[in-house]
């Protein structure tokens, strides 16, 4: 917290700290890391103020993004799943720092590529609330659409279960953040393939969205994707064999006759 303190004192001139503060960021002593991830972007935000008419920044944004990069990469190499989260999420606050395309170009890919590792769990979800909000924030139509198609075609045709299971995520994620035209865009058709997965629970945990399929749906203009959703559920109710997870198919598609 010690620069964060002397950033605040500087103000405009808290920029000067930015080259001291790298260093730190390149520190290899992930005990340095993880006494920094709490307060990372709120340091960052404090240091990358307005310069004064006339002056120019000692050091540039540009220069951070490989420490910020390398923070990942050290953090990767550790069992700390926690600080690991709460890096990724500190990363979603690059939004506000950093140019659309530095985002697009440097944190979006590594993100993408976290999505098919081996890390755990709950730093894979903080991932992808993280690519949500770059996609949500970014400014750039073509940008946004490579983003997500790339992410939609990772997840939903992972070879992985769990990827696809992270797929059902990223539909609640979207359902909550953008427009019923994106989600129908880019979402709809890929969740109605999931409903005839392979893995029971798949099955199960995509069945949950049927009733949110059926509310992104507008009458006339929308009667052929409500065809196939019913279509969708009559095939999964008729051919499903296994017992829990008809049960549960059965109980959600009475919520949405």
């Amino acid at each position: 917290n010690g620069p964060l303190q002397v950033a605040k004192i500087l103000g405009n001139d808290s920029r000067l700290l930015l080259p001291t503060y790298q260093t730190m960021m390149e520190d290899p002593n992930k005990e340095v890391l993880m006494a920094m991830i709490p307060n990372l972007c709120t340091a960052l935000k404090s240091f990358v103020s307005p310069p004064l008419k006339g002056q120019s920044p000692t050091i540039g944004l540009q220069d951070l993004i490989p420490a910020l990069l390398g923070q990942e990469e050290l953090i990767s190499k550790t069992r700390e799943w926690r600080a690991y989260t709460s890096l990724i999420e500190a990363w979603s606050e690059l939004t506000t720092i950093l140019t659309p395309e530095q985002i697009h170009q440097k944190f979006a890919p590594r993100l993408v590529r976290l999505l098919s590792s081996n890390i755990m769990l709950p730093v894979k979800r903080s991932v992808l609330k993280t690519l949500v909000k770059f996609l949500h924030t970014c400014k750039y139509a073509q940008q946004r659409h490579e983003l997500t198609a790339q992410i939609v075609k990772g997840l939903s045709r992972g070879k992985k279960f769990n990827q696809r299971l992270l797929f059902v995520d990223l539909c609640f994620l979207v359902l909550e953040k953008f427009s019923k035209k994106f989600f129908k865009e880019y979402c709809f058709t890929p969740a109605l393939l999931l409903i005839n997965d392979p893995t029971p629970i798949v099955r199960i945990k995509s069945s949950t969205l049927l009733p949110h399929l059926k509310s992104q749906l507008k009458m006339p203009s929308d009667r052929p994707l409500l065809q196939q959703l019913e279509a969708s559920s009559r095939r999964s109710l008729m051919s499903e064999r296994n017992k829990d997870v008809l049960t549960h198919i059965q109980r959600v598609c009475c919520l949405f006759q």
